[in-house]
């Protein structure tokens, strides 16, 4: 409460209960050594879950001080949650095909490539589905229009009362409500009336 910035308490909050288990790791870790237990399969699982851990801490606090520290109160500048949550899945992705690789021995490069060819399929079918999702972050990012706008998109006239990754939705005059998926809305005129 005593600070300028929320940065403390954001951090305390997501490091809480992370630090603490890696602390009782690290005090099983000792315990194992002390008594001199050497079973590898413990001790390796005890090694990996310590660094994923440690990832996870170091990963969490980076994107806490850039995000929602250096970014969000310092500059003012908002991170859309799906590039903040995209960005996050593919450094955890990495961190954690890294220490199991180097943790266990085991050969990563197999499950990278079916990774690849599982990516490929994917995106193939969610093909129109990722069209709304990137049209929807060019629009968030450039705002044609807010909440409560009257636009006119081709022959529709509306109220804009909901926009998300995917569509927006406007009320035109009739009361009902129409979803226009993000990828139509880029092509055609749009009109602001507000």
């Amino acid at each position: 409460g005593l600070t300028q910035t929320t940065l403390d308490d954001v951090l305390l909050r997501r490091m809480r209960l992370p630090a603490r288990v890696l602390v009782f790791l690290f005090g099983f870790h000792v315990l194992f050594a002390l008594r001199q237990i050497h079973n590898a399969g413990i001790s390796m699982a005890v090694t990996v879950t310590e660094l994923l851990l440690l990832a996870y801490i170091v990963i969490e606090a980076a994107e806490t001080m850039f995000l929602h520290w250096w970014l969000g109160e310092r500059h003012g500048v908002q991170v859309p949650n799906i590039v903040r949550h995209l960005f996050l899945v593919v450094v955890y992705t990495a961190a954690v095909l890294f220490i199991v690789g180097s943790g266990t021995g085991v050969n990563i490069a197999p499950v990278i490539a079916t990774s690849t060819v599982v990516t490929v399929v994917i995106g193939l079918a969610l093909q129109d589905t990722l069209g709304n999702l990137f049209a929807g972050l060019a629009m968030s990012m450039d705002r044609p229009f807010k909440i409560g706008d009257w636009i006119f998109v081709d022959t529709l006239e509306g109220c804009v009362v909901h926009i998300g990754w995917r569509s927006p939705h406007l009320q035109p005059f009739t009361k009902d409500i129409v979803v226009l998926p993000n990828s139509v809305l880029g092509r055609p005129r749009v009109q602001h009336f507000s």
